[in-house]
């Protein structure tokens, strides 16, 4: 094994459950501010930011930890496998087999 990267990788790709709560806590806060037309600006926008916010929060409540190792196979090329494991180490020697990555 010649090198091994950690890389936060984030799971949540779309729109989720902190948008829609973020949305609806900002919108409830924004709705207390001003009257009339005031007060309705203020909800969209309280809105709009909780759900911004809210998102943001899910996404990086969501990442997880992958690293990405190269190994030089025995033939010299090298490949990168990306594993959830965490358990190897440069210098390990190991085995690509069928994809998978194993200590030797």
């Amino acid at each position: 094994m010649t090198r091994v990267d950690t890389k936060a990788e984030s799971g949540s790709k779309g729109v989720g459950v902190g948008a829609v709560i973020g949305g609806v806590v900002g919108g409830v806060v924004g709705n207390q501010v001003g009257k009339g037309n005031g007060n309705t600006a203020a909800t969209i926008a309280g809105a709009l930011g909780g759900a911004y916010v809210g998102d943001k929060v899910q996404r990086n409540e969501d990442k997880r930890l992958v690293y990405q190792v190269e190994v030089r196979l025995d033939d010299g090329r090298y490949s990168t496998v990306t594993l959830a494991d965490g358990s190897f180490r440069e210098g390990d020697r190991v085995e690509l087999r069928n994809g998978a990555l194993l200590h030797r």
